[in-house]
């Protein structure tokens, strides 16, 4: 078997759809289906990028927006009598 010929940029066809799907993902914020998910950008089924996301090993969740800190905690301060 010879390796897959390499594009003129010198990626493959793989390392293209891998680039094109998480761009899309990151412009879907990790979202894959519905009106403004990937697959809707991509013009594809949900379910058959949701299967080239597994094939390719795309870690969706990276993509997605981390939420705000859920501690509610106030930082101590270090409050001294006076004297």
């Amino acid at each position: 078997t010879s390796p897959v010929p390499a594009a003129s940029n010198g990626k493959t066809l793989v390392d293209h759809e891998r680039s094109l799907i998480e761009a899309a993902l990151e412009k879907a914020k990790g979202r894959v289906s519905g009106p403004f998910g990937a697959a809707a950008k991509l013009g594809m089924p949900p379910s058959t990028l949701e299967s080239k996301i597994k094939v390719l090993k795309i870690e969706k969740r990276r993509f997605k927006p981390v939420p705000p800190s859920q501690n509610h905690e106030v930082p101590s301060r270090d409050f001294r009598e006076a004297s």
